[in-house]
């Protein structure tokens, strides 16, 4: 999944390269999110590993794949403000 994350580049405007992306491997069953230099003070690994962790995870397991993106999408924008 890193070698993924990596391959992907920047985020957000060129400028700032302050966007997030959250990417799914089905075929090996693995989340990342990868952050843009500006947004890795806001956004920590260990913030995004927790939102995967607490609030993506536990949905996918019960196979409620939209609302494990969504809560993950929708805790990400809590931590971000």
């Amino acid at each position: 999944m890193q070698r993924i994350l990596d391959k992907l580049g920047e985020f957000g405007t060129a400028e700032k390269n302050n966007g997030l992306t959250i990417v799914l491997c089905s075929p090996c069953k693995q989340i990342g999110i990868a952050t843009g230099t500006g947004t890795e003070l806001i956004m920590t690994n260990e913030i995004c590993k927790e939102v995967i962790c607490k609030k993506i995870t536990p949905e996918f397991k019960n196979r409620e794949f939209y609302t494990g993106i969504k809560n993950g999408v929708n805790e990400l924008i809590e931590k971000w403000k």
